[in-house]
């Protein structure tokens, strides 16, 4: 007789199973047989971009962010630059003054009032078709803005993501967050195919201003503006794209105090904006986004929670009998040991979860294959052994640090604090 707790359990574990291979072969069959064909937009005449860069305390890396914007492949006299001084506590405003006496931008200097009202101070002065939001420390790749303008083959596009890679990662921290990096792209990549993209991140996502300014600029949406305007977008019947071919290169947290503080405030700010647009959620009026997107963003934090906490309850549960039956033995290892029987038949194996697990690692590896091939990753993981390290860390430990995020997120929620960006 199986106790309930772990009927229980297991009901739980082949729901969350279902709904993932659901969702995995949905996303999978939407790549698969999609009949848009993909054609690059031939441009004869390049239109005006504006590049605005918003600073807080950037003193390491501002100045070679400017440099790879101003070794963009893109007409001169087609790219503007706009860097605001978000009341930097350190040398990032003498460093921009410096640098201007070698490139060309315009310099706003303010208070501190946070990254959404630097773009939208810089917005109230840009006369470009286009502009794009460069965080201080991401890294452009040359060829990335003549890329970007090429996807907006529409007027119903009017944002476009750039594929957003970890700068030069370090350690298993940054490594990890290098390969989940390059997986949500092609996640996002997907989504753009069913207009279910919720989030234009800020290394380079790049807009029409006119549609921006219309709908009135960045708002603060709980220090996650990026995903807000998204939503916003969204919610106005626009397209978003996520290009697999333009690069920005950005720096990531590189211990994991920093990521979970991180993480803490995405998925916080995640919740909060899921609450704002909740008239999103199994609305037909949104498509795919409304039935199925939004209701999916809303609950992924807690079904890793769940699915964390009911593997951690019958591993301990196990433990918790073998200690209990070592005690009823007064620890005689001895006996114990000697009286060990390693009757092993095949009979013995639970062919229902080797099925899945063998099903979920061969889906795992063609996302994986799929990923790295769409945004032109060279890296191998299974030859390189600092990677392949990496993998088994994103397969057996990661899940259950998402989870102790989600639990602190939820808690934060619960006790409503603010979402703030934490040290």
């Amino acid at each position: 007789m199986i106790p309930i707790d772990e009927q229980i359990a297991k009901v739980i574990i082949w729901f969350l199973y279902i709904v993932g291979l659901y969702f995995s072969l949905f996303w999978l069959y939407s790549l698969i047989f999609d009949e848009k064909k993909y054609v690059r937009k031939k441009i004869s005449k390049w239109p005006g971009v504006t590049v605005i860069i918003p600073c807080y305390n950037e003193e390491k890396t501002i100045e070679k962010t400017l440099e790879c914007v101003f070794n963009l492949d893109y007409p001169k006299e087609k790219l503007k630059v706009i860097c605001v001084n978000d009341g930097s506590k350190d040398n990032t405003l003498k460093i921009l003054k410096k640098l201007k006496k070698k490139y060309n931008f315009t310099l706003i200097d303010q208070e501190n009032q946070g990254k959404y009202m630097a773009l939208n101070n810089a917005l109230k002065i840009v006369k470009t078709k286009y502009f794009s939001c460069l965080d201080a420390d991401s890294y452009v790749e040359k060829d990335s803005l003549k890329k970007l303008i090429e996807e907006f083959d529409s007027k119903e596009v009017v944002a476009v993501m750039p594929v957003m890679k970890v700068h030069n990662p370090q350690n298993i921290i940054q490594r990890v967050q290098w390969f989940e990096y390059i997986l949500n792209i092609f996640y996002k990549y997907i989504m753009g195919k069913l207009d279910c993209i919720h989030v234009t991140p800020g290394p380079f996502s790049t807009y029409r201003t006119e549609v921006v300014k219309k709908l009135g600029g960045f708002r603060k949406g709980h220090l996650t503006e990026d995903l807000e305007m998204a939503l916003r977008l969204q919610d106005n019947h626009y397209r978003l794209k996520q290009s697999v071919t333009a690069v920005v290169h950005t720096n990531s947290p590189n211990n994991l105090k920093s990521f979970i503080n991180q993480r803490t405030r995405w998925y916080q700010g995640t919740l909060l904006n899921v609450k704002d647009y909740k008239h999103f959620l199994f609305n037909r009026k949104y498509g795919d986004f409304g039935f199925f997107q939004m209701p999916l963003v809303a609950i992924t934090g807690i079904l890793t929670l769940i699915g964390v906490l009911v593997v951690v309850y019958l591993f301990l549960k196990g433990i918790y009998f073998n200690i209990k039956r070592m005690y009823l033995t007064n620890f005689d290892f001895a006996t114990y040991l000697k009286d060990l029987r390693f009757n092993f038949s095949i009979l013995d194996l639970d062919w229902q979860v080797l099925f899945t697990s063998f099903f979920l690692f061969f889906i795992l590896f063609n996302v994986i294959f799929l990923a790295f091939n769409y945004v032109n990753e060279r890296t191998s993981i299974f030859k390189n052994f600092k990677y392949f390290l990496m993998f088994l860390y994103y397969l057996f430990v990661y899940k259950f640090i998402m989870a102790l995020i989600w639990f602190r997120v939820l808690k934060r929620i619960i006790f409503n604090k603010d979402t703030k960006w934490l040290k």
